[in-house]
């Protein structure tokens, strides 16, 4: 199958290799291609998986985007939510309706942010664009240019705006480990980095300002004050989720499903131990500085548009606005209003729990 993968990070090269070795044809598209220049040899990569290191050829790097979807079945986001719409602008004028997108992840609201840049940019078409909820991998560059993936991640929920049955069967023939669910808003408010990272990067933040030698953050920046923040930012998600009909698990039993800690944290409902025993996560680095995607994105692409959607509820957040708050002030960033708020989501101010379901179902349809 021919596939676009556009990025250049983590995520977007463990996919590529992934997809690569499964005997697809991959084209790379990244709006700084010089980035393939730090992890590529000579169109190759050295991937890590599952014990065992190999190269890895990539098709072909393409310099223009719509060079780099002609002809590909399905298109694979894989960038921060902050850059999808760059690469909506540059597909909008030549994405056919036959063709998929899939954005890994969707972070919160991604799917409805790409359809509303989709339009705005001029296409017309039927949309047919996914989400997952995660990352398929837990993955990153190590220093010696090699992609390790440490974990294929399960039980990966997968939600839509449009599509049809064939096309998901063309995703999970892909991603046997995705999990189709009935509504976006079950993918997007099942983004559990918005509940996870903020805390961390609140309660460590005078470390991490002034630190010479970066810490763990999963292990030694678990402690029980980060995962007492993560319950109650997850209690207010869930009870968003509630509120508007959706069943969504709490943080510990998607953390558990995706495979990413043990049966006894688990069991213990432990959150803090979750952490602790995340062996795919043990050995990332905390971010360097506040200046972060767990921050940008993960408050204003994560938390902001939660707490809009708790508006819709009818529900109270008063942790999460703390958050947003506090960032905001840390930054100097209003990241209430330059976040991903209900209109650049596509979704009208005024929208309530009676019409939202059907304004995002008619956000798929041709104009």
């Amino acid at each position: 199958m021919r596939i676009t993968v556009f990025g250049a990070g983590n995520g977007a090269l463990a996919l590529a290799s992934r997809l690569t070795c499964k005997g697809h044809h991959c084209t790379m598209f990244n709006r700084t291609p010089t980035k393939y220049d730090d992890v590529m040899t000579s169109g190759c990569l050295k991937v890590r998986f599952e014990g065992s290191e190999r190269w890895v050829r990539i098709h072909k790097i393409a310099d223009l985007a719509e060079d780099a979807i002609a002809g590909s079945k399905l298109i694979v986001v894989a960038v921060p939510v902050t850059g999808q719409g760059y690469y909506a602008q540059l597909i909008a004028k030549s994405l056919h309706d036959d063709q998929i997108i899939l954005l890994a992840p969707g972070h919160t609201g991604g799917a409805l942010q790409f359809c509303k840049y989709l339009r705005d940019f001029g296409y017309k078409g039927k949309q047919n664009v996914y989400e997952t909820s995660t990352l398929p991998y837990v993955c990153r560059v190590e220093a010696d240019k090699v992609v390790a993936i440490y974990r294929e991640a399960k039980h990966v929920l997968l939600g839509s705006i449009g599509g049809d049955s064939q096309m998901l069967r063309t995703i999970l023939r892909l991603f046997p480990q995705f999990v189709p669910v009935d509504n976006v808003l079950v993918s997007s408010l099942s983004n559990i980095n918005s509940v996870l990272h903020p805390p961390g990067m609140l309660v460590n933040a005078g470390y991490i300002e002034r630190m010479e030698t970066p810490f763990t953050f999963y292990y030694e920046g678990a402690t029980s004050s980060v995962a007492s923040l993560i319950a109650e930012l997850d209690k207010e998600r869930c009870s968003i989720a509630d509120s508007l009909g959706l069943k969504v698990d709490p943080f510990i039993d998607i953390f558990h499903k995706w495979g990413y800690t043990s049966d006894e944290a688990w069991e213990q409902r432990d959150i803090k131990q979750a952490m602790l025993d995340s062996i795919p996560n043990q050995s990332i680095l905390c971010p360097t500085s506040l200046d972060t995607r767990y921050i940008h994105e993960d408050v204003g692409y994560g938390l902001v548009p939660i707490k809009y959607f708790g508006c819709i509820a009818g529900v109270e957040t008063p942790v999460m606005d703390s958050f947003i708050k506090l960032f905001s002030i840390i930054n100097s960033r209003d990241y209430l209003s330059e976040g991903l708020t209900l209109e650049k989501m596509g979704l009208p101010k005024k929208s309530n729990r009676g019409n939202i379901f059907e304004t995002i179902h008619k956000l798929s349809e041709a104009v």
